[in-house]
């Protein structure tokens, strides 16, 4: 029996992105890294900020993932509305984390704000990035990066700044991994779809374990198809590629 592998969402949240003025960048590097651990991503939703859109598309999708990253909105500004939303599908409060307001003390000690400084002299905009769903936890990641992941049951919140997100990814991304290898093939064919789609059909029905994907594109005036061939089964993947090269024969490109 095949072992079950770990189904991802993604909620990309950002005005700024929905409406042209940042080019999006973060759904790219969560999906190909997810897709080397071996997980599967089922939704990509990209969200206004705007706390019942936010809210329903969590929502929606914490009941149909295992593990849901929710990307941007937790910053200190009037836009930042991502934990509270979250906080709404959750049914539960918002409060200042502890240990995140320790964090950002310290943050101020070691010259990132404004020399050394106690909880109790951090500004309403600092204090603003300590807030949290009630019954929230910290995923602390590698050295070198000194700040948390948030995660409240499999919500897990990461900045929308890029480089931040990708570090602080890959210090929480043994929480993604374990899922059974894929074994991916390819065939390039001089073809379109309409051509061959009766015969992989056929190969589609005899090869039930394995996805096979079908993507044309039109180059110099003639149509091109690239066949996608994946299964955690090695040999099911083999078998497939070998029943498309034997239909396919007259239209390969030598893939």
């Amino acid at each position: 029996m095949v072992e079950r592998r770990l189904v991802t969402s993604l909620v990309i949240v950002g005005d700024e992105v929905l409406s042209g003025k940042v080019v999006e960048q973060n759904a790219a590097f969560l999906i190909k890294r997810l897709r080397e651990l071996g997980a599967r991503v089922r939704e990509v939703c990209f969200v206004e900020d705007e706390i019942e859109a936010i809210a329903e598309a969590i929502a929606r999708n914490r009941a149909r993932a295992d593990r849901v990253i929710v990307t941007g909105g937790i910053g200190p500004t009037h836009d930042d509305v991502t934990i509270q939303a979250a906080a709404r599908a959750l049914g539960v409060e918002v409060h200042e984390d502890e240990a995140l307001l320790s964090q950002i003390a310290e943050l101020g000690k070691a010259g990132t704000r404004r020399g050394s400084a106690s909880v109790a002299e951090l500004s309403q905009g600092e204090r603003r990035l300590a807030r949290v769903p009630r019954g929230a936890c910290l995923e602390w990641g590698r050295a070198g990066v000194p700040w948390p992941v948030t995660r409240v049951e499999n919500l897990w919140f990461f900045p929308g700044v890029p480089p931040l997100l990708q570090a602080l990814f890959e210090g929480v991304v043994h929480h993604f991994s374990g899922s059974p290898p894929i074994f991916s093939e390819v065939l390039e064919l001089d073809t379109d779809e309409a051509t061959i789609c009766e015969a992989l059909d056929a190969i589609v029905a005899a090869h039930d374990q394995v996805a096979i994907g079908s993507y044309p594109r039109r180059e110099a005036g003639a149509w091109q198809l690239k066949l996608t061939f994946e299964s955690h089964d090695r040999a099911a993947t083999e078998a497939a590629l070998a029943a498309a090269r034997n239909a396919f024969a007259a239209y390969s490109r030598g893939g």
